[in-house]
């Protein structure tokens, strides 16, 4: 986690995805506080579920059929590209990466869900913050 925190601010300060991406406000906006809240939700908890199920669950299942690379790489990819932001790329690509190896680790999609959604609530815990 922290090796994917280091490897993920370097690639924002070079990249500025999360500029791209647009889900940080530019100010904190007290009226704004349960939109705010219910969106934090979405994303610490809903989104990594639906796309750890999808890529790493469904997608992984299809395409490990064919080969373990295929599905770790595969899922990756796919992860990366349906975000769709061409500077976040290459840092999507490399958390796909991360939560395959947990799940070829560990043959489950539960510590990838653990993960994001870690990962999804440290993120948006610094935008806050800023």
């Amino acid at each position: 986690m922290i090796a994917l925190l280091i490897a993920e601010a370097l690639l924002e300060s070079i990249l500025h995805a999360t500029r791209e991406q647009g889900l940080e406000p530019p100010r904190w906006e007290p009226d704004k506080a349960v939109p705010f809240a219910l969106n934090a939700a979405v994303v610490v908890l809903v989104a990594p579920f639906v796309e750890e199920l999808t890529f790493r669950g469904v997608g992984y299942a299809l395409l490990g059929r064919i080969s373990t690379t295929l599905a770790f790489l595969g899922t990756s990819i796919a992860f990366a590209a349906a975000h769709g932001l061409v500077n976040g790329f290459a840092a999507l690509f490399l958390f796909g990466t991360a939560v395959a190896f947990l799940r070829v680790r560990t043959g489950s999609i539960y510590p990838g869900m653990l993960l994001h959604g870690t990962f999804n609530a440290l993120a948006l815990t610094v935008a806050f913050v800023k």
